[in-house]
């Protein structure tokens, strides 16, 4: 162990933390598809609260970022996979539909979510941001996905 030598007392500026430490930090992992809320991001949102995050796993392994929005406080949005949920008695999230909002109307988008949100019973949505997808094909590819795995979980 490296002292400095102005002080009598070891540097503790080069230590690592332990393994142990690290993995207790780590958020738990769930492997049933079910999503893991993540920590609030650290950029603000657009209405000012902290935006927050949940993973869900497709059948094929793969894993999608979705933002998670209340219902009533969803803003209008384009080119999204989206996951209606609501919430269990332990506060875990059951999601009930999965659906693709592909209008270039984005409150058109919008107005076909809550309708379905309130045919279903969903209290919000987490919404997988479709940019980076190429086409509609590997937005539906997506869904496809997402649904297979949620009704392989029922």
């Amino acid at each position: 162990m490296r002292t400095d030598p102005r002080h009598t007392t070891p540097d503790r500026s080069l230590r690592v933390p332990s393994a142990k430490f690290a993995a207790d930090r780590k958020a738990p992992s769930s492997g049933d598809g079910s999503p893991k809320v993540g920590a609030p991001n650290a950029d603000r949102g657009a209405r000012g609260f902290d935006t927050k995050y949940a993973t869900w796993r497709g059948r094929s392994g793969r894993l999608h970022v979705a933002r998670i929005e209340l219902l009533l406080d969803c803003r209008a949005l384009a080119r999204a996979a989206y996951v209606l949920v609501t919430r269990d008695a332990l506060d875990r999230a059951v999601p009930l539909f999965v659906g693709l909002a592909l209008s270039a109307a984005t409150t058109l988008n919008l107005a076909r979510i809550r309708h379905r949100a309130a045919k279903v019973g969903a209290k919000e949505v987490h919404i997988i941001d479709l940019t980076h997808a190429a086409g509609s094909y590997a937005a539906r590819r997506l869904v496809r996905d997402l649904r297979a795995s949620l009704a392989h979980a029922a």
